[in-house]
């Protein structure tokens, strides 16, 4: 259930009746995390806990130039519109206060709760890289595989680093499922289900031959949409970004 951010703002602005729509909506997202489904609750209860900040400090609310393309994408500062509450409501202020400080505490009450079940998910999940290591600093590359069991099944996923917008130093992991089904060698499963992103300049061969490959660990059995594969894209991220980096490092030290 999405929850707009000018909620508060629409037809009638009465405190009784706005506590009806927080507490539908505070009850659909506690369903949520009580199934561990972190996402997209999580990251839209963050951006509700600033909104009403942003209400109460300084009368303005907030609205969003793009909506998540998917359900754990990140909501960045870019993404962000400050709107001024229009002059028509001067005259509901105080109930529109009253409210959004009301709200605010419910809000961050949710969030401390979602932060939480984040923690737990993000230990419970481990990343293992366990072809092509070397490859990661040398040629710095932008895709790979990575393949986790879960239920008896085997998963295959091919991701692809991508810059979120030229001027925004954001980047996302964005994954496609390539195969699912028994248990099986995972070179075996690139080779049949993989490499058809290949250009003209390299051959399936070549291009197989410089993709890392993670495998995804769990010591507790989360969901696998919106927990498992959500942090796990994180940490395959982090680890691509933060080898990079130790390797510059290095290389700076040694020149």
């Amino acid at each position: 259930m999405r929850l707009d951010t000018d909620w508060f703002l629409e037809d009638p602005i009465d405190f009784e009746h706005k506590q009806y729509i927080l507490f539908d909506y505070i009850s659909k997202v506690q369903e949520d995390l009580d199934n561990f489904q972190l996402y997209p609750c999580f990251q839209e209860v963050s951006l509700h806990v600033a909104n009403m900040s942003k209400v109460i400090d300084k009368k303005k609310y907030i609205t969003l130039k793009r909506y998540p393309e998917e359900i754990d994408d990140e909501i960045l500062m870019s993404d962000l519109i400050f709107n001024n509450i229009p002059e028509k409501y001067n005259k509901d202020w105080g109930e529109i206060k009253k409210i959004a400080i009301f709200a605010r505490e419910k809000f961050t009450d949710l969030f401390l709760i979602a932060k939480s079940i984040w923690s737990l998910i993000y230990d419970a999940v481990n990343i293992e890289i366990v072809k092509n290591e070397d490859i990661i600093a040398k040629k710095k590359p932008g895709a790979g595989y990575f393949f986790l069991i879960y239920n008896d099944e085997f998963y295959l996923y091919f991701y692809n680093l991508r810059r979120i917008h030229p001027k925004v130093l954001e980047n996302k992991c964005e994954i496609e499922l390539k195969y699912k089904g028994p248990v099986d060698d995972y070179n075996k499963l690139i080779w049949e289900h993989g490499g058809e992103e290949t250009d003209e300049k390299s051959t399936k061969e070549e291009k197989l031959a410089r993709r890392p490959v993670f495998r995804i660990y769990y010591s507790k059995k989360y969901p696998l949409e919106g927990a498992i594969l959500s942090l796990a894209r994180r940490k395959i991220m982090n680890h691509i970004f933060q080898t990079i980096k130790i390797d510059e490092i290095r290389e700076k030290k040694d020149y």
